[in-house]
């Protein structure tokens, strides 16, 4: 099973919570004198399997909004229907109710407004099932849903802020790795900028010297005494090899100004909050120019916001290969809604540096490729 974000810190508890509803409705009608009827307690059971499967549905994987509502309407429905098969569980206490509770913590994920409005309609109709169905007295009746619509309240209330302060937690989290990244990304740069300064100063300065002490060497060789001649056209050739040498140094040092974009890639990867991201290096993965490398190491922290924030992915991997990078997260995918402004920056850049832009989607995950040719990037 894959839980996402802080659900997992409610799934045990609502269990907790289920079973607690569940296991004195069996210990009564177990009884010689139990008032429940065979068909009641085996829709009751019925309604609770059925409730306990949408709770796990929506604990367990990121649905669409459209599906999410439909299940939290179907839950708060089946909770309903619990206490209108059995309210009491045991002489005095409605313990059917605690449902209702449980169900109020998918309402955390709404605005303020239609969560309390829900609480409101759930708490009107579970007063109508105590006094009207079942003929409490009215005191009795607005006493216990009264309590249990307050405990929903306090519910959707807390776990707001937990999903809150976990989503500020990632939000803070994603920051931090992509300032790693960054910050990995302007230590090649320094790097790069260092290597080509040496590069300047090696040609501009012992290159010219060389070359001026070849022009001296070739005037002196026209007329030299003859035992020194020998002596001279060796330092000439000599004078040669060594701006050869130069020239190599700094073809080599210009060569090394391309980027290692591992480094800022692992500086990605993470298993704190939010989706755990896992990088893996091709052997055979280049290295390649700072503007290349710059608009990869964005595009992949676009597409890893866009799993964080859109997708409710737990899990994100990202592969560069010798040709290409691919960043894959196990979402509910984009479904049908239009590419939103930070995949088209992604085409954009990818375009802008002659590279090849692929997005794939389904309710499995989302996977994005970005390739270039295979004699390397630019």
């Amino acid at each position: 099973m894959k839980f996402r974000n802080a659900e997992w810190q409610g799934f045990v508890p609502g269990l907790g919570a289920i079973a607690v509803v569940c296991a004195p409705v069996l210990w009564v009608a177990a009884r010689a004198d139990s008032p429940f009827t065979t068909l009641r307690v085996w829709s009751f059971l019925a309604t609770i399997a059925a409730f306990t499967v949408v709770f796990v549905a929506l604990a367990v994987r990121a649905p669409s909004e459209r599906a999410s509502h439909l299940l939290v309407a179907v839950q708060s429905v089946l909770g309903l229907a619990a206490n209108w098969l059995i309210p009491m569980v045991l002489p005095g206490v409605a313990l059917t109710g605690i449902l209702l509770a449980v169900a109020a913590g998918a309402f955390a994920r709404w605005p303020r407004r239609a969560a309390l409005a829900c609480i409101a309609a759930q708490t009107v109709l579970l007063l109508a099932i105590y006094a009207l169905a079942h003929g409490w007295a009215v005191g009795i009746a607005v006493l216990a849903a009264s309590g249990y619509g307050l405990m929903q309240v306090v519910l959707e209330s807390n776990w707001r802020h937990v999903l809150l302060e976990r989503a500020r937690s990632i939000e803070l989290e994603a920051a931090m790795r992509d300032l790693r990244s960054t910050q990995a990304m302007l230590a090649e740069t320094a790097r790069a900028d260092q290597r080509s300064e040496i590069a300047g100063d090696l040609h501009d300065a012992v290159g010219h010297q060389l070359v001026a002490l070849g022009l001296q060497l070739d005037a002196a060789i026209d007329d030299p005494p003859a035992q020194a001649r020998a002596r001279i056209a060796e330092s000439r050739e000599l004078v040669r090899e060594a701006l050869a040498s130069v020239r190599a140094t700094v073809a080599g040092l210009h060569d090394r100004d391309a980027v290692d974009l591992a480094m800022a890639l692992r500086s990605l990867a993470t298993e704190g909050p939010g989706p755990r991201v896992e990088v893996q290096i091709d052997a055979a993965a280049p290295c390649m120019s700072l503007d290349l490398a710059e608009t990869l190491l964005r595009c992949a922290q676009e597409a890893l916001t866009n799993a964080r924030k859109h997708a409710g992915a737990s899990r994100v991997d990202i592969e560069l290969r010798s040709d290409r990078i691919v960043i894959r997260d196990d979402g509910r995918g984009l479904g049908a809604s239009p590419a939103g402004f930070g995949l088209q920056s992604m085409s954009a850049r990818c375009a802008a540096r002659g590279c090849r832009f692929r997005i794939d989607s389904s309710t499995r995950g989302t996977t994005v490729e970005i390739s270039w040719d295979a004699g390397g990037p630019a």
